[in-house]
């Protein structure tokens, strides 16, 4: 007949370790304090101290606040440009897009840059953007974006066929 005993030892061993972390951890659960809610302001630090002196809360921050002056709507308009053509770089890339193909597709992506900074420019033209004026511009970029994928998408297909697709299969 086998000793169980080295048995015992290892489930002691581990339940020991156990409950010793447990009793280590629990004085810090303990005094945790609960998280706010993301859409609640946080509590100030002392009384008529402001949690956020010069600016919205983080999670309205992200979003743009309208009237906004026209130099800062420029800046955004320029930023969101520039990942549009990175990514459109990455796509070209990672696609294997023709040369000739690809300088097709930075022509008319400078084309329709040009056409949203020529639309900016109008809405900020009295130095303030408006909400409407915003969207128009938005609008703008969503429809040159859609004519873009409806004329190129075809087009970058065809010229990966016979390539087959990454799994090998035709």
């Amino acid at each position: 007949m086998k000793s169980t005993l080295p048995l015992f030892r290892s489930i002691a061993l581990v339940v020991g370790v156990g409950v010793g972390l447990a009793l280590v951890g629990l004085p810090q659960v303990a005094s945790a304090q609960p998280a706010p809610h993301p859409q609640e302001k946080p509590a100030a630090q002392s009384p008529g101290e402001d949690v956020y002196p010069d600016e919205a809360p983080p999670a309205e921050a992200a979003r743009p606040r309208f009237p906004m002056e026209s130099k800062k709507f420029a800046q955004i308009v320029e930023r969101r440009l520039g990942r549009v053509a990175q990514r459109i770089e990455r796509v070209i890339k990672n696609r294997k897009v023709p040369p000739q193909l690809a300088r097709e597709i930075r022509e008319d992506f400078a084309k329709g840059a040009g056409q949203i900074r020529q639309a900016a420019q109008k809405a900020g033209a009295d130095g303030q953007v408006t909400r409407e004026e915003a969207r128009e511009v938005r609008d703008l970029a969503r429809e040159l974006r859609e004519q873009a994928i409806d004329k190129y998408r075809d087009k970058i297909r065809a010229a990966r066929e016979g390539r087959g697709n990454r799994n090998g299969r035709q």
